[in-house]
């Protein structure tokens, strides 16, 4: 039930701004299930939310400004499985919540960001994303801060993301399961999991259509912060 509970909050804060579950869920899932099983099954509620999300919001896709993010991000993935079976997964975890934190910060005193006009940034975020999203599955962040200075439209930001999630999260199961991570104790977790998540698609979707682009950017913004934090602080 708590694994029910805590992933019907974590699908909750993705459907209503894109992104976020990883971040709820993962904290609890890693202390529960360990940290291995808790990113498989994080990536297949993600994947399931995304698939739905994006669903809805398909209006808004844009493939050509994600397709240059998922090429590098997908050869990132395999690196951050790599990463957290061999090396101290703790000191990379931090690194990616004092960038997060820095960039929320800067967004603080300077909310007028330059506008990214080189398409090879995208390659830099994207297999950046790939290996913390290979690693913890969060991944999140750093594209909600590529985003950031695209300038997304609230719905284009959404339907991004999940565009982005879907093909991730695919690439992610597979190299866990490579590693041997989808096992017994994934797919029960996974039967909780799934049903805490399916009630919380209906509450989001509902809320999402009513929040204002202000508001929107300003959940974001707070998202990120908790986040940072949260990962500095394991």
């Amino acid at each position: 039930m708590a694994i029910a509970l805590i992933n019907f909050l974590a699908t909750l804060s993705q459907t209503v701004a894109g992104f976020g579950a990883p971040l709820i869920n993962m904290p609890f899932m890693i202390d529960w299930l360990g940290v291995r099983v808790a990113t498989s099954v994080s990536a297949f509620v993600g994947l399931l939310t995304a698939a739905v999300v994006l669903l809805y919001y398909r209006e808004n896709f844009n493939i050509r400004s994600v397709i240059n993010l998922l090429i590098p991000a997908c050869l990132g993935v395999p690196l951050g499985v790599y990463l957290l079976s061999a090396l101290n997964g703790k000191w990379i975890q931090i690194a990616l919540g004092v960038l997060i934190l820095v960039y929320a910060l800067y967004t603080l005193i300077n909310p007028t960001l330059p506008p990214l006009v080189s398409p090879h940034w995208a390659y830099v975020f994207g297999f950046i994303a790939g290996v913390t999203g290979g690693a913890f599955n969060i991944s999140g962040p750093i594209i909600v801060i590529y985003a950031a200075f695209r300038q997304w439209h609230p719905n284009e930001f959404r339907s991004n993301l999940q565009g982005f999630f879907i093909v991730t999260n695919i690439v992610i199961l597979i190299s866990h399961a490579i590693d041997g991570n989808l096992n017994a104790s994934f797919w029960q977790a996974s039967m909780w999991a799934v049903p805490g998540m399916a009630l919380a698609l209906l509450g989001g979707i509902y809320l999402g259509k009513r929040i204002p682009v202000k508001r929107f950017r300003q959940l974001i913004l707070v998202l990120l912060l908790v986040s940072g934090i949260r990962l500095i602080l394991g």
